[in-house]
């Protein structure tokens, strides 16, 4: 008789039922009879093994936007298995800045799966690492581009009918080109 898995925490009740088939005839010569049973318990042998084969992630990220980025786990080892995914972002002197953990469950053996992480509040801008396993992946954190009108520079007095000249002088504040703005005067 084989069970199976036995969940965690369970208990399993065993009966044993004995009998003399009706064949047997006289064969038994006494009132008793007596015979050994022989149980045996065994554990089933397996280990599960994580491994960290994979980060997916921007190489850069604005200061305040939510930062996100995919840890790709893989089950090495020989049975089903639940675990834990840790990871950490460290800033560019090595300071752990934030910590994420998800729990995986049933990973069969040899499959992987993807987890997704959120680092809510990524600041100060700077270079920063996400740190998975043995894997590190760098990123910039940059502050957005800020545009701000700095100049205006008009006549004090234009006549009807006469071409009027404005310089707008526009300076971007922030730490990175504002590629993909455009700046409209009306």
């Amino acid at each position: 008789f084989i069970y199976g898995d036995l969940p965690g925490f369970a208990t399993i009740g065993l009966q044993i039922e004995w009998w003399l088939p009706e064949n047997i005839g006289n064969i038994i010569q006494t009132d008793s009879v007596t015979f050994d049973i022989e149980f045996s318990l065994n554990q089933k042998v397996g280990e599960v093994i994580p491994e960290i084969t994979d980060v997916a992630q921007n190489d850069t990220v604005y200061e305040g936007i939510p930062y996100n980025f995919d840890v790709t786990v893989h089950n090495a080892g020989t049975i089903v298995g639940n675990f834990w995914v840790n990871v950490a972002i460290e800033n560019a002197g090595g300071a752990t800045v934030w910590t994420g953990a998800k729990y995986v469950t049933d990973l069969a053996p040899c499959d992987s799966t993807v987890v997704s992480f959120t680092w809510q509040n990524p600041n100060p801008a700077g270079m920063y690492a996400v740190i998975a396993g043995a894997i590190e992946c760098p990123f910039e954190v940059q502050i957005p581009p800020q545009l701000l009108v700095t100049a205006i520079e008009q006549p004090p007095m234009v006549q009807i009918c006469e071409e009027l000249e404005v310089i707008v002088e526009i300076t971007n504040n922030g730490g990175v080109p504002n590629d993909g703005t455009e700046v409209a005067i009306c």
